[in-house]
């Protein structure tokens, strides 16, 4: 859970000849897409949302931003906030140094673009592919989820052409927890089609313990 900040700022941070793009699609319970911020879309007036700006070449390191408040999001009907990262030119991201995570904030354009106090999560993007989902906001829920989903390989993408591929994926992670069997799932059905589930240890020929 995240802490319920009056505003989120997501980042990525990157260093070398390269173009990144952090974008941020909203959408609604039924996972229909209703707004997108990302390089063709640098604010969004009805949702609040602002880009810091599109850069394409960063020698020296280069950030890009994307603000919101969870709380006016959720007003206006988003249930789910999915941040995504490209490659734009094709470069994979194990080939130069790139990290993402969000800052949790008192206020748009407050303080310093990176206040160490206020990030809640950072992690590097390491995968050989151009696209990477990060994180996924369950506005409803109060949580942020670490999706850290890696996929395509493809040139010159944005979140709108990806848009059905990431709805899908981030679909498929919140459905996970539903449907990826626990240790105990598999330890039943393997009882069920290879014997009987008993009462008692003392009555058991096989045991499945945490020990």
């Amino acid at each position: 859970s995240y802490g319920n900040p009056p505003v989120v700022r997501l980042f990525t941070h990157w260093k070398g000849d390269i173009d990144v793009d952090l974008s941020l699609a909203l959408f609604d319970d039924g996972f229909s897409m209703l707004e997108q911020v990302s390089y063709t879309n640098l604010r969004s007036d009805g949702y609040g949302i602002v880009h810091s700006g599109d850069v394409q070449n960063a020698p020296r390191g280069a950030s890009e931003f994307i603000d919101f408040s969870p709380e006016r999001l959720l007003a206006q009907g988003v249930r789910y906030a999915v941040a995504h990262v490209i490659s734009f030119r094709g470069d994979g991201f194990n080939t130069f140094p790139c990290f993402a995570g969000y800052m949790e904030r008192d206020r748009l354009k407050s303080g310093q673009k990176y206040e160490p106090q206020s990030v809640a999560l950072k992690f590097d993007v390491t995968s050989r592919a151009t696209e990477h989902l990060p994180l996924i906001f369950d506005l409803r829920a109060g949580e942020a989820i670490f999706a850290d989903i890696a996929g395509g390989k493809g040139r010159h993408r944005n979140i709108l052409s990806q848009e059905p591929v990431v709805a899908q994926t981030a679909r498929a992670v919140l459905d996970m927890p539903r449907t990826r069997p626990t240790v105990h799932d598999v330890a039943m059905l393997h009882a069920r089609a290879r014997g009987n589930v008993v009462d008692g240890r003392e009555e058991a020929d096989t045991l499945f313990d945490r020990d």
